[in-house]
């Protein structure tokens, strides 16, 4: 995955401090796509648990630590999955607080549309707010792959140190299908994110 950092620079002795300043932008940026990609996968997870990920199309294998509790809501079609005070996951993730969703589908059909809000979510110690909305654009059978348009609005990743990235993000995911030749899911991502880094200072990614 390659990011691309748009902002002012002055020439000549200030390109290495430049760098070093991307550098740390893209690490951050790569923090809070691999959060968001993570919350995805708690959701498809919550979705599997109560039949309503489609296992006939894939099962994904869970993460989650035995602690998490999922209420799932069919009629007001809500799923919250709790963490409580927190617990580790086989991986090694530590997730803590909620995580809420709102669906009016199954996750992969055409035209579903779940959103997912957070009360006190962490991940890794770092909290996650915001408001994420994804939208299953359809399958393409030509290359056995789905695609979700994703936003996030009013986000907002917080450091143990109080140090936070606000950020609005607009992405494309392609997931493809496991094959003959391959073990697993296998995804794609595109798009940019806006918003202010933990110095205070604007910036704009995209994902190449």
């Amino acid at each position: 995955m390659a990011f691309l950092f748009l902002g002012g620079c002055q020439e000549n002795e200030d390109s290495v401090l430049v760098q070093e300043q991307d550098s740390v932008e893209a690490s951050q940026e790569t923090e809070f796509t691999n959060s968001l990609e993570d919350i995805d996968e708690v959701v498809l997870t919550g979705f599997q648990r109560n039949d309503f990920g489609d296992r006939n199309m894939v099962a994904l294998e869970e993460d989650l630590c035995d602690r998490a509790i999922i209420t799932w809501s069919p009629g007001e079609k809500t799923m919250i999955i709790d963490f409580g005070e927190g617990c580790s996951s086989p991986r090694g993730v530590i997730r803590k607080g909620k995580i809420i969703v709102k669906y009016t589908g199954r996750y992969w059909a055409p035209g579903t549309v779940i959103t997912t809000t957070f009360d006190n979510y962490y991940v890794n110690e770092r909290k996650i707010e915001g408001t994420r909305v994804v939208k299953n654009l359809g399958f393409d059978e030509s290359s056995k792959s789905f695609t979700f348009n994703m936003v996030v609005e009013a986000g907002k990743m917080i450091w143990p140190d109080g140090s936070f990235r606000t950020f609005a993000s607009r992405h494309q995911k392609k997931v493809f299908l496991p094959s003959a030749s391959s073990d697993g899911l296998r995804w794609e991502l595109t798009g940019t994110t806006i918003g202010k880094n933990r110095d205070g200072k604007e910036f704009k990614s995209e994902i190449l």
